[in-house]
This record gives C-alpha cells, structure tokens and sequence, in this order.
C-alpha cells in the first residue's frame, strides 16, 4: 500500500482456494468498498484496476494495482478506513471467460483497508510565470509520486486569472503534464484525475437571506494525473506543461 499527499495504490493478491486453477492470460476484479467513518459524500475514487501478470501461473494468485484518489480536500485519503468488498474475478484466455463468484465463504473478502496518516511523495515550490491561452498565470507548485502527478497555479499579480484557463487546463491535452527523466526518458500521464479551481465570492442580502455568488475568474487551480507508468519521482529532472519546461530540481519530501 502506498499514500500520498492526494492519491493512493493498493496492492490486491487474491488467492484462489483448493480446486480453483488460474491459469488466465488476463484478469478483471469487480469490487466495491464503504468508508467506515464517513460513508457519504465518498472521499476516494478515480479507482483504476491493473492486473499485474508475474509469469507463474502455477502459483494460484493473481495481483491487481488499485490507483485511488482523493474527491475533496488533498489530505482527505489520509488515514482512511474502508471496508473493501470483492466480488467477482473473471479469468480470460483465448477469448473464453470463466467467473468465479466470491460466495459462500468459499473465498475470504472481510476485508478493512487502513490508509497511512502520513503522505508520501514530493513537492516543489515553483512560482515562475506560465503561459496559458495567451495569458500568464504563476505555476504554484508541483507534487510528485511514483503514482501521480499535481501541479497548481495562481494569477501573477493581484487580478484573478480568467475563468476560460481553468476550463482549458481541464479539456486540452496541453494540459498534460509530462515529465523527464535525468536520462531523458519521458512520462507521460493516462488520465485526468483531480481537478479544483477556488475564486472570490460576495455576499448578498435580501432582507432576512443571504445568498453568496462566485465571482469571475479564479484565485487558484489544481489538476492531478494519474501516468502511464509507476515512476521514482528523484529521477525527474523536468516537467512540460502548455509547452513549457520548468526544471524539478528542489524537490523534497512532502513531510518536511
């Protein structure tokens, strides 16, 4: 299990039970899980599934990577109970589908899931001037974790920035973060994860009512990605975003 600061992965092996053979090229896991705490509005999701195949199919386990992250404030996953619920496993193998319910006690699935209340990953500070739509916005910060990447902005001067930036850093592909390596490989993100603008609002009275409106423009924003691939954030050297590169060489960890 792994938390950061706004995501989390999870490990999930399942064991077939005496009788049970797994000898699948591929597998699905449908499951559910219910915070234990605070069951509603959910705070996790973004639940992307990975079958991880380990070449043994002699060994009766299949294992899944589980990608979740936060739906409210940046810290909400942290320490995190939840009930986690699987139900069904689906083997594939030559086009041919083969289910295997997890009913009857047959299959162990009580299962609590306790996120750490401590966050993993990196963050920079970066502050520098960032073009976006023809007009310049301050790139804020940047969070790396070997399973997500954040990064936030904030107008340059005392005006907000326009409300037709956020809704491209949320449509275009330009928004997409991609990172390299110290070696010159590059990162790319899968998708969109994560996505918040903040701005200023005025209060309003009618007699006995208040009603608070949001305001033009936006005072902050942040995206998160989830990449293609599982990275070590101290070997990224840059990051590219609408085209341009801004080096990743004060990165810390998150807890200092």
């Amino acid at each position: 299990m792994y938390t950061g600061l706004y995501s989390a992965a999870i490990l999930v092996d399942v064991t077939a039970p005496e009788g049970v053979v797994l000898d699948g090229d591929n597998y699905s896991l449908k499951y559910w899980w219910e915070e234990t705490d605070n069951p509603w509005p959910p705070r996790i999701g973004g639940r992307s599934l990975d079958y991880l195949p380990d070449g043994n199919s002699a060994d009766g386990k299949v294992s899944f990577l589980i990608t979740a992250v936060c739906l409210e404030d940046p810290v909400s996953l942290l320490g995190l109970e939840t009930k986690f619920y699987p139900y069904r496993l689906t083997e594939y193998s030559e086009g041919v589908e083969e289910t295997f319910d997890f009913v009857g006690g047959h299959w162990t699935t009580d299962l609590t899931i306790t996120l750490s209340e401590q966050a993993s990953g990196f963050v920079q500070s970066v502050g520098q001037p960032l073009t976006v739509e023809g007009e310049e916005v301050l790139l804020d910060s940047v969070y790396l974790s070997p399973i997500a990447v954040f990064y936030g902005i904030r107008p340059s001067g005392d005006d907000p920035f326009s409300d037709s930036i956020w809704e491209v850093m949320i449509s275009s592909n330009d928004a997409s973060p991609v990172l390299t390596t110290q070696s010159g490989e590059t990162v790319r993100m899968a998708e969109q994860v994560y996505g918040r603008a903040a701005g200023e609002t005025e209060t309003v009275s009618y007699g006995m009512f208040e009603r608070t409106y949001a305001l033009p423009g936006c005072t902050f924003a942040r995206v998160g990605y989830r990449p293609e691939r599982v990275f070590d954030p101290a070997e990224i050297a840059s990051i590219t975003i609408f085209g341009q590169t801004f080096p990743l060489d004060g990165l810390v960890p998150v807890e200092s």
